[in-house]
């Protein structure tokens, strides 16, 4: 490939910058590693463009709690399309040390994402178990600052889940800075934050109900 193509090429994707967790996780870290993915495998239409088309649709929201750090501190969790929410765990003591989520698609299947945050362990497992009927329409919560061996972090020390039915929660300690985003039903695309011994940042994503 010369270089006039090679150029041409990067300018193409440059008008295709996603920086949502998923490609970050993916293939397209970089304007070059972009290009050598695409001489290799192509383009990919039916899986790259759709997906590029839904993270456009899809808008980062927060985040609450610490605002930066390294990339390996960064966690994501997205809804995939025709997924229901249907279980979150908070491992929770004085604050929120991690959480999981887990999903059914269409066939009612169950998908569990990898635990983030909890490098260190809390003192208690909850979980919230959403009805079939039931929609995550809200969270509120505290950002505090941690306490004990690993003290002066910046965290999540308590989180509530609202839904159209009920709120869930106080999960953690209420004690802190005080935080809400409630949201359209319909809208709940996801979360991200920042994790390491704790949770530390969260931040949501939505998308336009319709």
């Amino acid at each position: 490939m010369t270089m006039e193509c090679y150029e041409r090429l990067g300018a193409f994707l440059d008008q295709l910058e996603c920086t949502c967790g998923n490609c970050v996780q993916y293939t397209w870290v970089s304007r070059d590693i972009a290009i050598e993915d695409v001489i290799s495998n192509g383009v990919m239409e039916s899986n790259r463009t759709n997906h590029l088309q839904d993270c456009k649709e899809v808008a980062q929201v927060g985040i609450w709690g610490k605002q930066k750090g390294s990339p390996h501190n960064q966690w994501d969790f997205r809804l995939e399309k025709n997924h229901k929410l249907v279980k979150i765990s908070i491992d929770h003591g004085d604050l929120i040390f991690s959480l999981k989520f887990t999903t059914q698609d269409g066939r009612g299947y169950l998908n569990e994402s990898e635990k983030v945050g909890g490098w260190n362990g809390g003192r208690r497992v909850s979980e919230v178990t959403f009805d079939y009927d039931e929609e995550i329409i809200g969270i509120s919560g505290t950002v505090g600052v941690s306490r004990g061996k690993y003290a002066g972090y910046t965290i999540i020390s308590s989180l509530c889940f609202i839904t159209n039915k009920k709120t869930h929660g106080p999960f953690g300690q209420a004690r802190g800075t005080q935080f809400a985003v409630p949201w359209n039903k319909g809208s709940f695309a996801g979360f991200y934050g920042l994790a390491g011994y704790y949770i530390d940042g969260i931040g949501v994503y939505l998308r336009a109900s319709i």
